[in-house]
Order: C-alpha cells, then sequence, then structure tokens
C-alpha cells in the first residue's frame, strides 16, 4: 500500500485495534483463473510472538477456496471512515482529496475444522451479540441446528506476516487550513465526514 511517511499508522498496536473496531474485510487471493476478493467479518486473536491471527469463514460453495492451501499468502484490506476534502475548503489554490484511514493484513491461510472451527465462530458470535438484548452464544444454538450449517463453510485462520495501515487525515496541512476541513467535514454532517473529523481532533488541537 502506497503510503506517504505522513500518514503511516503509527503503531502495531493502532493498526490491531483499527483492525478489532472495522473487522468486516475483504480477503484477496490471487489465484491460477485471477484475482478473486470475498468481504466477510474476521476475528482478531493475538499470539505470544508476532503479529497475532485473523479468523474467519466462508461458503463451500465460494470459488475462493478452491486453490488455496497452507502456502497461500492472501491479502485482508479493512477500511474504516473516509470523506472527500474538496479544494475549496483551503484558504489557497489546492487539489481536492481524500481522507481515510485503511490497514492491509497479509498472511498465510490454514483451513480449520472441528472444535477449531467452533471456537472461533464462538468468538464471531460472541463480539457481535454483546450488545444485543437477548444475546445468542454458539453453547445457546441446539448441536444439530449448528452441525448442519457448520457443514456449508471452511473456516480458516490467517497468520499474519505484515501489516500495513494509512491513515490520510491532512496531517500536511497547517493548523488554520487542518481546521477549516475538521469544521466544514462536521458542517457537512453525514457519518463518514463526521468520523473522519473525530480522528482529525484526536490527532491535532483544533481551535
Amino acid at each position: 500500500m502506497y503510503t506517504p511517511t505522513h500518514f503511516n499508522m503509527e503503531s502495531k498496536a493502532e493498526a490491531i485495534s483499527f483492525i478489532k473496531q472495522n473487522s468486516f474485510g475483504a480477503m484477496v487471493v490471487n489465484k491460477i483463473a485471477g484475482l478473486s476478493a470475498t468481504h466477510i467479518p474476521f476475528v482478531y486473536s493475538e499470539s505470544k510472538d508476532g503479529l497475532g491471527f485473523l479468523f474467519g469463514h466462508i461458503s463451500v460453495a465460494n470459488q475462493q477456496m478452491k486453490e488455496i492451501n497452507e502456502h497461500t499468502e492472501v491479502l485482508v484490506i479493512f477500511q474504516g471512515a473516509n470523506a472527500y476534502v474538496p479544494s475549496s475548503w483551503y484558504d489557497h489554490v489546492n487539489v481536492p482529496t481524500w481522507n481515510y484511514i485503511a490497514v492491509h493484513v497479509y498472511g498465510k491461510i490454514r483451513i480449520i475444522n472441528g472444535e477449531e472451527l467452533i471456537s472461533s465462530l464462538g468468538k464471531l458470535v460472541d463480539k457481535h451479540e454483546s450488545n444485543s438484548l437477548n444475546a445468542v452464544t454458539i453453547e445457546s444454538i441446539p448441536k444439530d441446528f449448528l452441525n448442519s450449517h457448520i457443514k456449508g463453510i471452511i473456516g480458516f485462520e490467517i497468520k499474519i506476516e505484515r501489516m500495513e495501515g494509512a491513515k490520510k487525515l491532512s496531517q500536511n496541512r497547517d493548523d488554520k487550513n487542518y481546521g477549516n476541513i475538521v469544521s466544514e467535514l462536521e458542517k457537512a454532517g453525514d457519518e463518514n465526514s463526521v468520523e473522519i473529523a473525530a480522528h482529525m481532533r484526536r490527532l491535532r488541537k483544533v481551535d
């Protein structure tokens, strides 16, 4: 991922935190027939050494897994809020741009099944059911029902070998223009613009 130095994500911890908060990613695989991508939720798991693991699953009908083995490298793209920044928001002639936050994860994939798969599904369900009024757990799902549905999926683990994070939030602008961009994004009012403005406020004090 092309990332100028001033837009680099600051640390491994920041990239991991971003993945946890924006865990719906796009898994890209370079197959014999060409590139293939699947959009799925992931669960991040720490490791004692290394960068950790991603766990996920896809449908057995998905052709993406047909050529995958333990030597296959995959790319998973996680993207957060993003917003257009028009040239009219500057106090000088400039080009429009786009502010965004994204993390790319690279690693080798391994197929999982049995208790390993059930455990990864349990973590996924717990993560997303945590705020539900009547939360469901893997243990609360009837075993026959669960087992019949597990037959329709392929579970996998990705051992993370490399991460790249980009946080393009107008860091290269002076305080006056930086503050004006934040103000205009907040005025725009849409979810993406407001979230990008909030990230920018955390990066730099704005009057």
